[in-house]
């Protein structure tokens, strides 16, 4: 699969030929995904020089071989190749993190991408916030895939050293800014799912106030991240699937958020909220002042669905600003 755009408007391959585009197991135990990780590593740059490098083999194949957590946590390249979407992982990596064989120069993520949440030991809670933080870098390139499907051409990403996410325009169009905000499975959802998992009587619930800020807050802080772009300004809230059910009615059922005059609510909020907002007074003290006029400065807000592992489905575009 390669994008439509030539090399000339693309500062990154156009078409991409590798084994991991069709690659099937034939053996979905454990020593067989080992076998087949191993193979794929020799013959994919994206596995081999950038998820799974060499200095972190080793453990990764033990992480592969033991038994699973109380979580069920599995490594991104088991899932996937579980679920035959590895090429929705790996031809991101191949566009735009390789070249020549290698890595790009100008990759800024080489340092954050090998997989190594996995090796988080302490508690599957820990190593689940690990892996949030983790994965959202590779949102923002699956994303930009996912653009570029659109008939979207890249100009620019943060992984190469932009201040925004993603720098994208369509033929005869203005220059678009991108900001991605990834919202995996809270925590108390997932304290949730590990309890039933194990059999087990939890007292974790998730919060929809809580939600409603928090989407407001990383809508606030995608805004700041672009207030310095000229162009088109764009925020991104990418959904999981697994948290798709409580942010829809949120988001678009109950229509909680009035995007153009969104409202903080602490009137039912938990100590999380509280104890988040806490902790990001160093980096933003004005927050309560300044996030309805922040959030108005952007042109659009887009609500995208993560529909399975790295496919997207825009679900409501809210226009702020300048369209399309």
């Amino acid at each position: 699969m390669g994008s439509k755009f030539s090399s000339t408007s693309l500062p990154c391959p156009d078409k991409i030929e590798c084994i991991c585009q069709s690659f099937k197991i034939t053996d979905d135990s454990k020593k067989g995904i080992v076998a087949a990780i191993e193979e794929l590593r020799a013959l994919c740059p994206a596995i081999g020089i950038i998820l799974i490098p060499d200095q972190i083999w080793s453990s990764h194949r033990e992480f592969l071989l033991q038994e699973n957590d109380d979580a069920q946590h599995c490594s991104i390249i088991d899932g996937t190749l579980r679920l035959k979407q590895l090429h929705k992982l790996t031809i991101p990596l191949h566009r735009f993190a390789l070249k020549n064989g290698g890595t790009r120069p100008d990759f800024q993520y080489k340092d954050d991408l090998p997989e190594k949440w996995v090796f988080q030991t302490d508690n599957s809670d820990k190593r689940h916030a690990i892996y949030k933080r983790y994965v959202g870098k590779l949102q923002e390139l699956t994303f930009a895939e996912w653009l570029i499907s659109k008939e979207w051409r890249i100009k620019d990403l943060a992984a190469w050293g932009a201040a925004s996410d993603i720098v994208a325009y369509k033929i005869d169009n203005l220059t678009s800014y991108f900001e991605c905000k990834y919202f995996g499975v809270e925590d108390s959802l997932f304290k949730s799912i590990v309890d039933s998992l194990n059999n087990r009587q939890g007292d974790s619930s998730l919060s929809l106030y809580d939600m409603r800020n928090y989407f407001i807050f990383r809508a606030y802080e995608a805004a700041m991240q672009l207030r310095e772009e000229s162009g088109q300004k764009i925020i991104v809230l990418i959904v999981s699937a697994l948290m798709w059910h409580s942010a829809d009615l949120i988001l678009l059922r109950d229509e909680w958020i009035d995007w153009r005059v969104p409202e903080i609510d602490e009137t039912y909020s938990s100590q999380d909220w509280t104890n988040l907002i806490t902790r990001n007074r160093v980096r933003y003290p004005k927050f309560d002042s300044e996030y309805q006029q922040a959030i108005g400065q952007v042109d659009q807000i887009w609500i995208i669905r993560e529909s399975s592992a790295f496919d997207y489905v825009l679900e409501k575009r809210v226009i702020l600003g300048k369209g399309e």
